[in-house]
């Protein structure tokens, strides 16, 4: 049987294509690594997702990151980690998430 971790778009649309390489959560879930997973496109948009993300995410293919509640891809989960306030300036380019979203916690 496969795990999986629902993503709402345009994230999720992100991921599976290979632009966003690392997924942030507030809490570190699964301990047995490497693990393949599915990839859910949750029910709901992230209306919050700046303009240019969707526009990333239109540019690979995923114009209107219509595909929702469904499995759309796999990924291997290899490494999990805590964010530092420089670890989450400087991997920017792998998860997209804002500066601001930031706290303490994530990983």
């Amino acid at each position: 049987m496969m795990t999986g971790f629902s993503i709402q778009q345009p994230w999720n649309e992100l991921l599976v294509a290979g632009v966003k390489t690392i997924e942030v959560r507030r809490y570190p879930r699964y301990p047995l690594l490497p693990m393949t997973m599915a990839i859910h496109a949750g029910l709901e948009f992230d209306h919050t997702a700046p303009l240019p993300i969707c526009m990333e995410a239109a540019k690979w293919g995923a114009s209107t990151c219509a595909r929702r509640g469904a499995i759309t891809g796999v990924a291997t989960l290899v490494e999990i980690f805590a964010f530092t306030p420089v670890l989450w300036r400087d991997l920017y380019e792998q998860h997209l998430n804002a500066p601001a979203w930031y706290r303490d916690g994530l990983w």
